[in-house]
């Protein structure tokens, strides 16, 4: 979370509020403020070194030049300097130099020439500003005032410039500091009170006049977390705008083309990758968030906190590091070299990194893919970057099915490198001893602080590639490739990526429901319901969310459903909800209290529409069960209603494997707004998949009205569940190794043959495209 402190802010107070016209000499003399006698006062407190002093006076001997030959009333020296605005402005400069603050000067002036009116020449001050320190986060918020105030690029209202911006260390009624309610806000995100979290943010964003980004991205990401909408998503629509406003102002701050042509950040954007996935905003702007965390990942990594002085400091990145690409592939290509001629055969080393190689969703999803990788072709590493979870966590979670020890049984090498969890420089140099030919990222952008972070930006591994954990580009140029498929990421959308694709045939998603023992396969009839409820009893209808009979109608006709967390939830996709409800009578819908902050805030979302709907919507409580809460989805739901933008991914496996239809919008642009549209597609139920909120309204109150046809498509699904010899193509883990084997096989020879890196098409003769990703940009037609 990145903001400034502004340091000269309160310089400004005195130059023009009514200062004294008189100055009081040692002796008792009073002495008129001309403007040569405020130039001689100012050179004095020069010389005593009182620079702060100076700088007020000095400046306001600039404004009162009034050329005449008095002067030096407070100086006797024979070389005093004559009073000119030339030597009041050096010296005025100077009180900020010898500070080491000289940006800060010429912010100073771009704030009297606003104040005044004259944009242009504070236009000119800021450029100066912005050369001497292009991340100043003072001189970029003027830049953007003078933006807004102009109208240039973004069509917004124009901003209220003419006041100063007060000093963010200033206590507002809150009786704190923006900087210490931006801390609060912290403290109370990590404890997830994410409704105290948002004042401490938004107070924070307000007094600090936008100047701490982070706090007013923050404050939004906390509103969504619980739902705080406003009334009839009001509040949403404003936060939106913010997100997009902040957006635009840091992309043409932050962002500059280098001496090469090529593009580069100064710094990270307030808004986080991973809070961008739930927003319904351009995919193009995710993947510039999405760029300038890649392009300061590693740098930031090497922030640290003296434990003395309790400041920041940046550690040096040693000189060998990262390391060299072309030296990289001439070792490899010796190395290959003389098993050939040896005839031995060689393994291509591949390597999975994450903080997440215990009882998580992505190991939920993937750890089965490493019972069948073919061991003779490939060496297989794992580096798991934290440790074990606690046997009784494993118990409860997953029946006592322990998915980290399932890892261990299946690959060459389990490198446990939790203690090098923060020190990405040394376990770059641990990896890059293992000499891997591939390097997998398992965490992407996901689980902040746990994460391996700045360690492929050191390339610790001539191929290194994105796997489904964060859904997205890396915005890196030091990942190769992504893993993905044609519909989840259309080829003719490669411009929202970095990296070139590896496309695989059958979903990209690895999913290990079929061939885990612990999770139960589907079955078409219901068992006879129980009171209380016991998972595997009772149909939708019967169990009516867990809700009681008083709280329900008395006979529910059918349950719609949905258990993502809330922040994948927005106004647009609710009032989808309560269209569909309204047109089915009798109908409920059934979500997770996740987290249990936002129910009160749904409600009264609802109640601000429709009152009367909010009687059949249906909290369910956490379930600490993996596999119970996959379990009761067969239970508890006839149909889920998928997210838009930000679709179900663990969540949407878990359901289609009970059995249950997803219906899903197929209009989203971005990889995380079309998870479930591919997986409907190879499932054969792409009747599922409407173009818009309208098709996917109708398609729900279809299913709920057409029992023949709700009969056909649950039917197809389990179908697919239950099938062998050969397993369905979308639950068959085995195949899907064999198209990602495939494709890193590829990934490897591509860089074997030095040629440039192309997209990927498993199965399809891989057709590609040469161009590198590095050089692939956003049309110029759709630049923000």
């Amino acid at each position: 979370m990145h903001y400034f402190c502004d340091r000269v802010s309160s310089l400004l107070v005195s130059v023009f509020a009514g200062d004294q016209d008189v100055h009081t000499t040692d002796d008792g003399k009073l002495i008129p403020m001309s403007g040569s006698n405020l130039f001689s006062l100012g050179e004095k407190l020069f010389q005593k070194k009182e620079y702060k002093s100076a700088i007020p006076v000095l400046w306001k001997s600039i404004m009162q030049h009034d050329n005449d030959d008095t002067r030096h009333e407070f100086n006797d020296e024979d070389d005093a300097l004559p009073y000119t605005v030339e030597n009041a402005f050096l010296m005025f400069m100077q009180c900020f130099a010898r500070q080491g603050q000289l940006a800060e000067g010429y912010i100073y002036v771009a704030r009297e020439y606003i104040q005044r009116g004259q944009m242009e020449e504070a236009k000119n001050y800021i450029d100066r500003a912005i050369e001497v320190d292009p991340a100043h986060k003072e001189v970029l918020h003027l830049r953007r005032l003078l933006k807004d105030s102009s109208g240039e690029k973004y069509g917004y209202q124009k901003a209220e410039i003419t006041a100063p911006v007060r000093n963010v260390q200033t206590r507002g009624n809150s009786g704190m500091t923006p900087e210490e309610l931006h801390d609060m806000g912290v403290a109370y995100f990590n404890q997830k009170q994410f409704d105290q979290a948002a004042k401490h943010f938004e107070q924070s964003c307000i007094d600090s006049n936008e100047q701490i980004g982070s706090a007013c991205a923050n404050a939004v990401f906390c509103r969504t977390e619980v739902l705080d909408w406003g009334f009839n998503g009001s509040q949403f629509d404003l936060d939106m705008e913010r997100v997009e406003r902040l957006m635009h102002v840091e992309l043409m701050t932050f962002r500059r083309s280098n001496s090469n042509g090529k593009q580069e950040w100064a710094r990270s954007t307030s808004v986080h990758p991973h809070m961008m996935l739930g927003y319904p905003l351009d995919a193009k702007l995710q993947r510039i968030v999405d760029e300038a965390y890649a392009a300061t990942d590693e740098f930031r990594a090497r922030v640290k906190i003296d434990e003395t002085t309790n400041k920041a400091y940046v550690s040096p990145l040693p000189s060998d590091l990262p390391y060299d690409q072309q030296s990289y592939r001439e070792e490899v290509v010796a190395e290959m070299s003389l098993l050939n001629s040896k005839q031995q055969q060689h393994r291509i080393r591949i390597g999975f990194v994450s903080s997440a190689i215990k009882q998580t969703a992505v190991m939920y999803l993937g750890h089965s893919i490493l019972q069948y990788v073919n061991r003779t072709k490939f060496e297989v590493h794992i580096f798991a970057t934290t440790g074990p979870d606690h046997p009784q966590f494993i118990q409860k979670s997953t029946n006592g099915f322990d998915w980290r020890q399932r890892v261990k049984d299946n690959v060459d090498f389990f490198h446990d490198v939790s203690h090098l969890q923060h020190n990405h420089i040394e376990l770059a140099r641990f990896v890059r001893q293992t000499k891997l030919h591939i390097l997998i990222d398992w965490d992407g952008y996901a689980r902040q602080g746990a994460r391996p972070q700045g360690l492929f930006a050191l390339r610790p591994a001539p191929v290194q590639i994105f796997h489904q954990e964060f859904l997205g580009t890396s915005g890196a140029t030091y990942v190769d490739y992504l893993i993905s498929d044609e519909i989840t990421s259309p080829p003719q959308k490669d411009y929202l990526y970095t990296e070139k694709l590896i496309y695989l045939p059958n979903h990209f998603f690895s999913k290990g429901h079929a061939v885990m023992p612990e999770i139960l396969p589907p079955r078409l009839q219901y068992e006879k319901a129980t009171i209380p409820f016991k998972i595997g009893t009772g149909s939708p209808q019967e169990n009516r969310c867990l809700a009681s009979y008083e709280t329900t109608s008395s006979d529910v006709s059918f349950v719609f459903c949905n258990f993502h967390k809330f922040l994948k939830y927005n106004p647009e996709t609710m009032r989808s909800w309560l269209n569909i409800l309204s047109a089915v009578p009798d109908s409920i819908l059934c979500l997770l209290k996740n987290p249990p902050s936002g129910e009160p805030n749904l409600r009264q979302f609802v109640d601000d529409i429709s009152p009367a709907m909010n009687e059949r919507i249906h909290f369910l409580e956490w379930e600490d069960s993996l596999v119970n809460h996959q379990a009761r989805n067969r239970d508890l739901c006839n149909v889920v209603l998928d997210t838009w933008p930000y679709n179900g991914h663990t969540t949407t496996m878990d359901a289609l494997y009970a059995g249950v239809p997803v219906v899903t919008r197929s209009d989203g642009d971005h990889m995380v707004a079309r998870v479930t549209t591919s997986a409907n597609i190879v499932l054969g139920i792409l009747e599922l998949n409407g173009n818009g909120a309208l098709e996917y309204e109708s398609i729900a109150i279809k299913l709920a009205e057409n029992f023949s046809f709700y009969t056909s498509i649950r039917e197809h699904l389990i179908d697919t569940c239950l099938q062998t010899e050969p397993m369905h193509r979308f639950w068959d883990v085995k195949r899907y190794t064999k198209d990602l084997e495939e494709g890193l096989e590829i990934a490897f020879n591509n860089y074997m043959a030095g040629g440039s890196s192309a997209h990927i098409f498993v199965g399809k003769n891989n057709h590609s495209t040469d161009e590198a990703p590095e050089n692939r940009t956003i049309p110029a037609s759709d630049e923000l």
